[in-house]
């Protein structure tokens, strides 16, 4: 099954949250975010800025994420992100607990 546009959305907006929960968007992490966005098909001028918008929780977002390619390439991608620059805060472990935790979960987000 291949992931589809409202699903890399939620993933990107996810990875857009693991790289600010140290509070900041470090330059290797903008790119990794570009990279991301261009290999799941979504539109080059869809900007960080865009992705930063809160308007759904992590566990909003999460519900989307339903298929196992999605979730699989979303739990790789994500800790990918947190480890970019070098480092991997206690923040960002703790996000990817909750987003492991997450899909885990019989009905995540709910």
């Amino acid at each position: 099954m291949k992931i589809t546009q409202p699903e890399a959305l939620a993933c990107l907006k996810i990875m857009v949250r693991v790289a600010m929960a140290d509070g900041y968007l470090k330059e290797d992490e903008r790119l990794a975010i570009g990279l991301a966005s261009r290999s799941m098909g979504l539109r080059d001028e869809l900007s960080i800025e865009t992705l930063m918008v809160k308007e759904d929780s992590l566990e909003e977002l999460l519900v989307k994420v339903q298929s196992p390619e999605a979730r699989t390439a979303l739990l790789k991608a994500a800790a990918s992100m947190s480890a970019v620059d070098g480092e991997r805060s206690p923040e960002e472990q703790a996000m990817l607990d909750q987003i492991e935790a997450a899909f885990r979960a019989p009905n995540p987000g709910a």
